[in-house]
Formats: C-alpha cells, structure tokens, sequence
C-alpha cells in the first residue's frame, strides 16, 4: 500500500514516482551449524523463511495508449528503491547427534544485521485504466519485479561464503487515480 504520483510531461508519457510499504520475502534451505543443547555445536540443515519489509519509491515510465471508451491501456516500466524498515525469520534447524534427529524451532528472528539496508529492482509489466469521471479513475496493473542487488548480507558459518538472494515477484496492483 502507499501514494503513487503520476507527472503527465506529454498526452501519453508520464513520470510515476511516490512512496509505498512493501513486504516480500522467501524460503532458503542450507547446511549451516549452530549451537544446540549446552555448548554443542552441531551441523545440520536449515529451512529459514524470510519476510522483509521495505519502503519503497519507485522511478517509472508509463507508457498509455490514447483513451479508448472509458479504458486507457499502459506498459510501465523503471526501477524501484527499497529501503529496509525490518526483516525476520523463522527457522527450523535439523541435525543429528549420537544417531539422534532433532530439530530446533524459533520464529520472528531478528534479522537486520543478516539483510541489505538497500534493494533496487527492474520493474515492467502492463495495466489499464478506467475513467470513472473526467479526473478519477481506477486501475489495475500486472507487473514483474526482478531484484538486482542481493537481499541478503550474512556469511555462512561453514563455508565462510556470502549468502546471496535476488528477490523477485510478480505483483498485482490496484488503486485509484485523482
């Protein structure tokens, strides 16, 4: 949900910028290792779901046919900011000692120092709008959002590798024009 901005420069070209809340996130399994009962540490494999949520401004160009009826049609396309407010995760960690499978839950991990601060995406996709009166309309858009900056910033604790995710989503989006 947010404020979406459109800026007509030309009858069927405009500039779509504004401010939105964003959640996204995803499920990731690996082997890591954590310490488990007392000091043992334990390797094992983890299935984490991450949910991320972002402020987003979005930098976009619509490109709309001439008004046909009510209907105005429109591909868009630009990059879209984010900017991390809060992300968390709830894991569930599987290992084995002595021939012995356990299992370790926690939910709502804090996860902020284990997230990028930043995320840019390449963002296109199509919609319409509906002319509701002379300066309201409604609209409808179905896009793509490929992440181009990796989500995440942690390390494996085995490896010592950087973790790495490219969020990507398709989206529906609706609204109001004023």
């Amino acid at each position: 949900y947010g404020l979406l901005i459109d800026y007509n420069f030309t009858k069927n070209y405009t500039f779509s910028s504004g401010v939105s809340f964003n959640s996204m996130g995803g499920k990731l399994s690996y082997i890591d290792s954590a310490t488990v009962t007392g000091n043992t540490k334990a390797e094992g494999t983890l299935n984490r779901s991450y949910r991320i949520n972002y402020v987003e401004i979005p930098t976009l160009l619509k490109l709309k046919t001439s008004q046909m009826g009510y209907f105005t049609y429109f591909a868009q396309l630009g990059v879209r900011h984010n900017f991390k407010v809060s992300s968390f995760a709830d894991d569930e960690f599987t290992y084995d000692i002595t021939n012995s499978s356990n299992t370790l839950t926690t939910e709502d991990v804090d996860m902020k120092d284990y997230t990028s601060f930043y995320r840019l995406s390449f963002n296109f996709g199509f919609g319409a709008e509906y002319a509701i009166s002379q300066t309201f309309s409604a609209f409808a858009f179905i896009g793509y959002d490929n992440g181009l900056t990796n989500a995440l910033s942690g390390t494996n604790s085995i490896t010592g590798e950087n973790e790495s995710a490219f969020l990507k989503q398709f989206g529906l989006t609706v609204g109001f024009l004023f």
